[in-house]
């Protein structure tokens, strides 16, 4: 049970860490020409790996969400919340529009 528990807290940093890389190296690739020509000519598997990294992420959050208390869950069993990962939580909002995953009226309502 112990083993099971540490493989889910594993699992839930290695979604977060990607969550804030992610975006950091979107931005910083889009920002220099020479490096938004790479990005632009990923191979399509790379580029739908990366859509499925973001999307799990952004489900992570959404899933997550309590409707009562407007917190979203640490962890997947949902007993623990923290101010920190609703923050990442609403960041993951905003990028679930941006990609067309949920209407800006559904994420306003979780706001």
């Amino acid at each position: 049970m112990k083993q099971t528990r540490n493989k889910l807290m594993l699992n839930v940093r290695v979604i977060l860490i990607l969550i804030l890389l992610i975006p950091l190296l979107s931005f910083n690739i889009s920002s220099n020409k020479e490096n938004s020509e790479i990005w632009n000519n990923l191979s399509a598997k790379d580029q739908e790996f990366l859509d499925k990294v973001q999307r799990k992420a952004f489900d992570y959050f959404w899933d997550g969400f309590d409707p009562v208390t407007g917190l979203i869950a640490d962890n997947s069993r949902g007993r623990r919340t923290s101010i920190a990962n609703s923050g990442f939580g609403l960041s993951a909002f905003c990028i679930g529009v941006d990609r067309g995953w949920v209407s800006r009226n559904e994420a306003y309502d979780r706001i």
